[in-house]
């Protein structure tokens, strides 16, 4: 049956009762009323209001019934119990008082037996822990096996203090205890090795296995993710220890499964046990002495086991990019050896709080800069700093001796110095460095990188160009883990790093690319050699360039991946590159001068002395054939795509032949004064089309490179981007660009004014200002030069046709018959007599030459059929030429009319009056062809 104790009313709840001043109210009433009835009618009331409280108090007893019973139930049963333990008591205390009387009666053999039992009970307990002590030196040594620290120094903590205590006067435990000393030392030792293998060789491994499964930089979903470092600064992959377990839950929950066979599974917890233990045996001190001062130490040792693990593997061949993948893979060791110390930094703090030890650790920032310390002496080796201070010292003094005054000397590849090799660290014979013969270690780095098979690509200070963006990201994390600023308060790696570019590599950039600028221009081909076909194809280009200009474009592009490589100092290699570019340009331009300006002050090109003409030169370049030709080397194809009309083709052949010939004057143009050297030509077309593509190549990297502007402020950059530069030092690329441009510019005009120069030359040896009988020169005498002039077109074309693009070649061909044309019409005037014959050899030289231009311009030079129509007017009377210009309009202009009415009638030995009348009549013909809208 069960038991349901009775319920207490809630606090706050009270029946309603009866108030006494009810009854006295009815007193009154009673004692006033004068009638029965009234007295009557109250009792009734009173009867009536009694009876109800009975009906509910009867129905409250019926209802709380039970829980009365119970109570009054549990009540009988309390007392009951209370009444059996007043008896009990009062028999235990008479119990009591007659066990008192009865001890009086033997009270020192009760003591003398107590005593002895006291004794025997210690005498056994001491018994028990020798027994116990004895066994303590094989069971350190077990818990030492399973890496179970905690039981052992726990073990081997009481059993030494017991040494100092308890048993310290038992002689037959002193082997034990000095065996227990013994255990100390060596578990210290044990202790220490094991940090150092969680702080190094543990977290190195696993960043450098991560790293070669795929997983290192850009791994996701590893097993366990890397611990970060002071103040959460994220600084990268460190695949070393779980920051599940926070170092104060790690410590407060610190404890040790004899049943886990692998402690180091869990590297946090293992970490805090190492410093529990180093502080319960009161050397903590001690080892964190030791991790200060074998940090540089350890590190070295990471990176001569990386080498030569990277050595053996054989995954890269040698060279820059091996270097790249041995600082990749440091960088991953040197974080997760960070995180490592973080983590080991607090739980050594925990400890020595715990065990109340006085003693200052170590930061995180002593980590970093030891890191950056071996960083710095690594870089060393590598970028041969050494040799490269040698090599300055040496050059500085043979430049000061007077080697300057011959650059092509200094300039002087010298012999290479074979690479130094400098030990950093020897600590051979140091305790800590025997500790690292361990399993997991075949033996102690005496150096970094000493040994030169270690080293996985030569030394050259080169190999900063590859390294020297991932080594800035490094930094800047560095930067960020130790609180410190770019500008303010800059790491010393990056001080290492900004003296060894400014005091170093950009010197010596500028020496190398000066030194191989100067070897290919002042070589003896250097202004003749061009490239293979092969070469020529792989730069996707159809003519071949000037080797020398390929070099040196090489060197410039050179330069322009080191400024990328390089950003933080890409405005300093743009100056190098416009230094050494303007004395580039000073060189092409003396080697144009050696071509179009001989040594001798009597030879003169008359093409260069039109040129130099500043109205020529900016007429030759307002004519529409110049526009269209710099519209197609730009990039712009409407001007090719589109088919120019004959009419306009016409027009602007007939513009460009009448600015020469008013320019020509009419003096004679001597064989030393033309250009007719196939090889000279040759290099001129070469230098052409080199300055050309050099140009271009200028203007790219120019056009890639960001330009600050006026008055904005300076814009942070990500490491590995240029930042803006200084507009000054772009435009100054930009006008270098524009300069090798117009070199260019210059010799294709060269080349298009010296074909036209020559014929000047061949087909008017001497000017205007020689009278010539039948015909030009006499017929005779114009063969052989209308032979000697296809001739030179010829050596032009062949000079042109494997240099120059065909759209420059038809640019020098273009409008050549028409200028001919022009010549031979012009000099009519000059002529005194042309019979018949005369007319016919000039007919079949106008033939021969239109024969000769057509085979190199590729379509028929209707300029020259101007020319034979022009001449074969003089197979008919000046009236009969009148009548053909009244009857089909004037073909030529009135001038040569006019020209070649007077010298038929030269011919005919007409009188003064009749050619004036012939001439009047040829005006009259032209003004009405002229109103009525006929044009030549």
């Amino acid at each position: 049956m069960s038991y349901n104790p009775p319920t207490k009313p809630p606090r706050g709840v009270k029946q309603p009762r009866e108030s006494s001043g009810l009854l006295m109210s009815v007193i009154r009433t009673l004692s006033a009323s004068e009638s029965n009835e009234q007295r009557d009618r109250e009792k009734a009331k009173l009867e009536k209001e009694y009876k109800k409280s009975d009906k509910r108090l009867d129905e409250l007893v019926s209802l709380n019934d039970e829980d009365l019973n119970q109570v009054m139930q549990s009540f009988d049963k309390i007392s009951s119990n209370v009444l059996a333990s007043r008896d009990k008591i009062r028999s235990v205390k008479e119990n009591l008082i007659a066990c008192k009387m009865l001890l009086r009666c033997k009270r020192e053999e009760l003591k003398k037996l107590w005593l002895e039992g006291v004794e025997q009970k210690y005498t056994l307990y001491l018994l028990e822990e020798i027994d116990k002590i004895r066994d303590v030196p094989s069971k350190i040594t077990g818990h030492i096996s399973k890496k179970h620290y905690l039981h052992a120094t726990q073990l081997l903590a009481k059993s030494l203090a017991m040494s100092c205590n308890s048993l310290k006067d038992v002689g037959a435990l002193t082997d034990v205890f000095a065996e227990l000393r013994n255990k100390s030392k060596q578990l210290n030792s044990v202790l220490m090795n094991e940090l150092s293998q969680q702080l190094y060789r543990n977290p190195s491994q696993q960043a450098e296995t991560f790293r070669r499964q795929g997983s290192g930089v850009r791994g996701s979903g590893r097993a366990k993710a890397p611990l970060p470092l002071k103040k959460g600064v994220d600084i990268g992959p460190q695949p070393t220890i779980s920051p599940s377990t926070h170092p104060d839950e790690a410590y407060s929950s610190l404890s040790e499964d004899l049943n886990n066979d692998n402690p180091e599974q869990e590297p946090e917890r293992f970490v805090s046990i190492l410093a529990e233990c180093l502080a319960l045996m009161g050397k903590l001190p001690e080892a964190v002495e030791t991790i200060k001062v074998s940090m540089q130490i350890e590190l070295a040792g990471v990176v001569n086991q990386t080498s030569a693990q990277l050595c053996a593997s054989g995954m890269f061949q040698q060279g820059s990019a091996m270097l790249l993948e041995l600082l990749s893979t440091l960088f991953d060791q040197f974080r997760a050896i960070a995180a490592a110390h973080s983590f080991a930094i607090q739980s050594l703090r925990r400890a020595a709080e715990k065990y109340k030890i006085d003693n200052r650790l170590y930061e995180v920032t002593e980590v970093w800069s030891n890191i950056q310390v071996v960083l710095e002496q690594l870089l060393e080796n590598y970028l041969d700093m050494q040799n490269n201070s040698d090599k300055e010292m040496q050059q500085t003094e043979q430049f000061s001796e007077g080697a300057c005054n011959d650059l092509s000397a200094f300039f002087a590849r010298r012999k290479q110095q074979k690479p130094k090799s400098v030990p950093l660290f020897k600590f051979d014979s140091s305790a800590h460095a025997k500790s690292f013969n361990s399993p997991h270690r075949e033996s102690a780095p005496n150096s970094l990188c000493s040994n030169t098979k270690n080293m996985v690509c030569a030394p050259d200070a080169n190999n900063i160009i590859v390294i020297f963006i991932p080594l800035m990201k490094f930094v800047e994390e560095i930067e960020q883990a130790t609180g410190m600023h770019p500008v303010r308060n800059p790491c010393h790696l990056r001080g290492f790093l900004k003296n060894f570019v400014d005091a170093y590599f950009i010197p010596q950039q500028q020496m190398d690319v000066a030194t191989k600028i100067d070897q290919v221009t002042r070589a003896s081909d250097a202004w003749k050699a061009v490239t293979s076909a092969e070469q020529t194809a792989e730069m996707n280009l159809t003519r071949p360039l000037l080797l020398s200009c390929v070099n040196v474009e090489k060197y410039a592009e050179g330069l322009h991946r080191v400024m990328g490589a390089l950003p933080t100092y890409a405005e300093l290699f743009l100056a190098v590159m416009c230094g050494r570019l303007a004395i580039y340009r000073e060189t092409c331009q003396a080697a144009y001068r050696g071509i179009v300006q001989p040594d001798a002050e009597d030879r003169k090109f008359v093409s260069v002395d039109w040129l130099n003409d500043d109205d020529i030169s900016r007429c030759l370049k307002f004519l529409p054939n110049w526009v269209d030709l710099q519209k197609q080397r730009k990039g712009n194809k409407a001007a090719s795509v589109e088919e120019e009309h004959p009419e306009d083709i016409k027009d602007k052949n007939l513009q460009e032949a009448e600015i020469l010939v008013r320019n020509f004057g009419g003096r004679a143009i001597h064989g030393h004064e033309i250009l007719c050297d196939m090889a000279q030509l040759k290099r001129l077309a070469q230098l052409q089309e080199s300055m050309e593509w050099f140009a271009f190549k200028l203007s790219e990297i120019a056009a890639g490179l960001p330009k600050m502007k006026v008055g904005a402020p300076p814009v942070a950059v990500a490491v590995g981007e240029i930042p803006p530069m200084q507009s000054k030092n772009v435009e100054d690329l930009e006008k270098l660009a524009h300069e090798f441009e117009e070199l260019s510019n210059t010799c294709l005009l060269i080349l298009h004014l010296e074909i036209r120069v020559q014929c000047f030359h061949y087909l008017l040896p001497g000017g205007y200002s020689v009278k010539t009988v039948n015909g030009l020169t006499s017929c005779e005498d114009l063969e052989p030069r209308v032979l000697q002039l296809s001739r030179a077109v010829n050596i032009f074309d062949e000079a042109l046709s494997s240099t120059v693009q065909p759209n420059k070649a038809k640019y020098v061909f273009d409008g050549l018959g028409h200028l001919i044309s022009k010549i031979l019409i012009t000099s009519v005037q000059y002529t005194s007599q042309l019979d018949e014959s005369g007319v016919k050899k000039i007919c079949r030289n106008i033939l021969s030459l239109q024969q000769t231009l057509a085979s190199v311009t590729m379509s028929r030079e209707v300029g020259l059929d101007h020319a034979r129509h022009f001449f074969e007017l003089f197979y008919m009377t000046p009236e009969e030429v009148l009548v053909t210009v009244m009857e089909k309009g004037p073909q030529f202009l009135e001038l040569e009319y006019m020209n070649a009415l007077q010298l038929l009638h030269r011919n005919r030995g007409d009188s003064p009056t009749t050619i004036n009348e012939h001439l009047k009549r040829l005006s009259d013909i032209m003004r009405k062809a002229n109103n009525v809208g006929i044009t030549v």
